[in-house]
């Protein structure tokens, strides 16, 4: 009678490989299966490993060959392992508006043998908050029944009263099980914390002539916003300039969110007369809001009204006329 046998130290049957065969019989048996023929001496037999998500050793598999309990072979068959241990952390940056907040997701790239914990830890600025703990730490852990779920990791920026974007650095000791055997590590995430965007205008020209001329006023900011930017045009007459000099078309400009132009349209166009007088100045202003916040409002432009009228001239007639005493 010819028998086979299948398995080895470090490698369970079903778990780590399946054997299959239409030439014998298999059955369990201690530390893995035996085939035994049916009414011959050949048997052929197909091994298959079993794939899973654990980062271990290559496993060996002992193939060993019997006839009348005299052995008569012997093989062995290796199962390369293709996991790796990790700690995946995606975004790897965070850009945050002052009151604002962002995401980054975490994960292991490989089944735990029991819980594992990554810690995440921030460093630099206390404006930096983690799922809103001013400590700035928080424990993500992994269990081998749900390692392969993504655990998201919440940063909130607070506001502040200075000037300077606030940064921090989020790093991630990883600890339990295999990954803390082994010394995993996982990376950082950076964090900036900006302050509010500022708000800029602009005008088409600088100066325009009493003759029909015009200003078109824009609006941009120093960087895009998460929430939508509505700024007000106001025109005022610098003195000796009256209102009587220019006429304004329009007052509302709006920075969409994610944008850094205005659309809309506001214009500035000088009145003509007949009158020889100085160039005046126009100040544009304006009042900007946005629910996630600005540095205030935009600073004032000028725009200058040149005339156009020549300076006046006397006329004497006749040029000349001879008179008697």
């Amino acid at each position: 009678m010819v028998s086979v046998f299948f398995g080895g130290t470090g490698v369970t049957a079903g778990t780590d490989f399946t054997v299959n065969s239409s030439d014998g019989s298999l059955r369990k048996t201690d530390g893995g299966l035996l085939l035994t023929a049916l009414g011959t001496d050949t048997i052929k037999a197909t091994i298959t490993s079993v794939d899973d998500s654990v980062d271990e050793s290559n496993e060996v598999i002992l193939v060993v060959g019997n006839r009348n309990g005299v052995q008569i072979g012997q093989a062995t068959v290796t199962i390369l392992d293709n996991d790796t241990r990790g700690v995946q952390i995606s975004p790897v940056s965070l850009n945050l508006d002052e009151g604002g907040s962002g995401t980054y997701s975490v994960e292991l790239t490989s089944e735990p043998t029991g819980n594992v914990t990554v810690t995440a830890s921030a460093s630099g600025s206390g404006d930096v908050q983690i799922n809103g703990a001013r400590d700035g730490k928080l424990g993500l852990t992994f269990a081998p029944s749900n390692w392969n779920t993504a655990q998201t990791v919440t940063v909130k920026g607070s506001a502040d009263t200075d000037t300077v974007d606030d940064t921090a650095t989020i790093k991630h000791p990883v600890s339990g099980a295999d990954y803390g055997a082994n010394g995993v590590t996982a990376g950082s995430v950076n964090v900036t914390v900006l302050e509010p965007p500022k708000v800029t205008l602009s005008l088409s020209s600088s100066s325009i002539t009493e003759d029909s001329g015009s200003a078109t006023v824009t609006a941009s900011l120093s960087r895009a916003s998460g929430a939508d930017t509505t700024v007000t045009v106001a025109a005022t007459p610098v003195s000796p300039a009256t209102s009587d000099d220019f006429r304004k078309t329009g007052s509302t400009l709006t920075i969409a969110a994610g944008k850094t132009s205005s659309t809309g349209t506001v214009t500035i166009a000088a009145k003509s007369d007949a009158v020889d007088e100085p160039d005046v100045n126009v100040k544009v202003s304006a009042a900007a809001t946005n629910s996630q916040g600005l540095a205030g409002d935009p600073d004032p432009v000028t725009l200058t009204i040149k005339d156009d009228d020549p300076p006046p001239t006397i006329t004497i007639s006749p040029s000349s006329r001879t008179v008697s005493e």
